[in-house]
């Protein structure tokens, strides 16, 4: 566990900032989202109290916050409390070095070659940046890093003016480390801070040193990159409260935030329920503060916990989840260069002849087609029939 007990005395001015973003993104959260949704002038003035109580203990505890706040709020600017913009996920890799139970592949059910290029991936977001407002984009697999190419890849997004965020198990974290030059964010996913635990969940032997290691030299070498952990919860395995407690402080540590996922479908053995992390965190300093629409975001002053179930499970818990797909899904493009519209079946749009032509006009009518069939025949819609 020496490993984990780091510390980077150089970067102790940047964490205070961080901390002091924290508290004002929290105090901004609460006044934004509270006008947003006509909550009543007490409603959202208790809101405000709260955060400023918690503050008041960081002010006790963390001086040098103070001081440095002004300049965080005039450096960092504001965070919006709006739900998730739409964006382009390429699954630039369908293989994966690991084996976890509970993957979904980001739904993709037939074997797919990597056919797309680095230049097809700027070429892609380059006409969902001009024609449909797409900013954002999620490289992620299988697992991303395996390619060889990825930094090119990340390179050639990055001059497109794309904001890049990577998810990946951290495998090949040392081997890419130069990717840090291109994302704005890195989603890890470590389910747990035990070397037994982590290995059984992942099915792979002798892998977890190596997975720290890359995210420490990550966030030595490039400390602006956000860092986001990953964790899903198996009962039995990594659910305890120490466990939770554990993984939340290894964060904190590496200035990091943290992301729960709930196990998908409910039917699944070891699913957790993500209600019941969020009654432990509450009890342990932690509070709600406004949240994008698949998530329930947890703050203690310190750092950032948050709750999320995938898509279709968020999709499942509304009256109509084929409407609510088509408002807000993304579009998943494969490393062959198909658009899949729904993980649950087998539809697709194929685009690689226009991109390989570099034929914009024939790659925006498809990419319109695709967002047309967001949600129809959604077969967790109760209003399938309606599509």
């Amino acid at each position: 566990m020496s490993i984990l007990m780091f510390s980077f005395r150089n970067r102790k001015k940047f964490l205070a900032l961080r901390r002091g973003l924290h508290f004002y993104n929290s105090v901004y959260y609460k006044f934004k989202c509270g006008i947003q949704n006509n909550f009543s002038p007490l409603a959202i003035l208790a809101k405000l109290c709260q955060s400023s109580m918690e503050f008041l203990k960081l002010l006790f505890t963390r001086v040098s916050i103070y001081k440095w706040l002004f300049l965080l709020i005039r450096k960092e600017g504001t965070k919006m409390c709006v739900n998730q913009q739409r964006e382009l996920r390429f699954i630039v890799a369908q293989k994966c070095n690991y084996d976890c139970t509970f993957c979904h592949g980001e739904g993709l059910q037939t074997p797919k070659e990597a056919l797309l290029k680095p230049e097809d991936f700027r070429f892609i977001f380059n006409v969902g940046k001009k024609h449909f407002g797409l900013k954002t984009t999620t490289l992620s697999g299988g697992e991303p890093l395996i390619r060889k190419d990825i930094v090119d890849i990340a390179d050639e997004l990055y001059h497109e003016e794309a904001i890049i965020t990577l998810t990946t198990n951290g495998y090949f974290l040392e081997d890419r480390i130069y990717i840090g030059n291109y994302i704005k964010r890195v989603n890890v996913s470590i389910h747990s801070l035990k070397k037994e635990k982590y290995e059984l969940i992942v099915r792979r032997r002798n892998v977890f040193h190596k997975v720290i290691y890359g995210l420490l030299k990550l966030r030595e070498k490039y400390p602006d990159v956000d860092i986001r952990i990953n964790s899903t919860l198996v009962d039995g395995i990594n659910s305890s409260e120490r466990d939770i407690l554990d993984l939340i402080r290894f964060a904190e540590r590496l200035d990091a935030s943290i992301k729960y996922v709930e196990l998908f479908p409910a039917a699944m053995k070891g699913f957790v329920p993500l209600g019941n992390v969020e009654e432990f965190l509450k009890r342990n300093g932690f509070f709600s503060i406004p949240s994008q629409t698949r998530k329930v975001t947890l703050f203690n002053g310190f750092m950032e916990v948050n709750l999320t179930k995938i898509f279709c499970a968020t999709a499942e818990d509304h009256n109509k989840p084929g409407a609510f797909c088509r408002n807000n899904n993304d579009l998943f493009i494969s490393p062959d260069g198909r658009i899949k519209p729904c993980r649950n079946n087998l539809k697709e749009v194929d685009i690689l002849d226009s991109v390989r032509s570099m034929d914009e006009e024939s790659l925006v009518k498809k990419i319109k087609e695709a967002f047309d069939l967001l949600g129809k025949n959604c077969i967790i819609s109760k209003d399938a029939s309606k599509h």
